[in-house]
């Protein structure tokens, strides 16, 4: 049997290590508010790591007339989102998927995608957003290390000849936190071991 993951089994793996993006203050009119770059930064690396490919296709749009003595117009657009498993491009899914942005010149079709891909990858990926942290119920980066990351680390302390020891001592004397198994690693800890270890592997210039 392969091991190769199929396009939802990846999704999984994404929602694993994506739950929660916070909201940024003021973003949205008079509130706070999830953005499009707040979203992607939280999700890009994940896709990455899982080989997904996600694109918007538009199929259809309505660019509707302005309000008597007002020269905001409200772009409508619908789009079909989709991920595509970069292995393999057949194994794909797709959801329709509604944008929509108002502006007074020609900034309301790229307000319009913007708020369909948060859309898509807020919903598809059940992602939590709130206002801060204190409000959250659960922290994410309390969960246990994901198979995946373990996998990920183990490959790169290999590729890197990093010894576990030393990096439960740099987590044990820097930040006061005492592991003395890579599976007994949290989520977050667990990307903090990824981040580190991946700039070893690409130094920057």
């Amino acid at each position: 049997m392969s091991d190769r993951k199929n396009v939802y089994q990846r999704i999984i793996e994404v929602q694993k290590v994506v739950d929660y993006v916070q909201k940024e203050r003021g973003a949205g009119q008079g509130h706070n508010a999830v953005t499009h770059d707040g979203v992607v930064a939280k999700i890009r690396q994940a896709l990455i790591d899982q080989d997904l490919v996600f694109t918007l296709s538009l199929r259809d749009r309505d660019l509707l007339p302005p309000l008597e003595g007002k020269a905001m117009r409200l772009y409508t657009a619908q789009y079909e989102a989709k991920l595509t498993c970069a292995d393999e491009p057949k194994d794909n899914m797709i959801m329709q998927v509604e944008g929509h942005g108002a502006d007074s010149s020609d900034k309301s079709p790229g307000k319009a995608m913007s708020y369909a891909t948060k859309t898509f990858f807020l919903k598809l990926f059940l992602i939590e957003t709130g206002d801060n942290e204190e409000s959250r119920t659960h922290d994410p980066a309390d969960s246990p290390i994901t198979p995946f990351q373990l996998e990920k680390i183990s490959n790169l302390m290999k590729e890197t000849d990093t010894d576990l020891s030393k990096m439960t001592e740099v987590i044990k004397t820097q930040y006061n936190v005492a592991y003395e198994r890579l599976s007994d690693f949290n989520v977050g800890w667990a990307q903090w071991a990824i981040d580190v270890l991946e700039k070893k592997v690409k130094p920057s210039a």
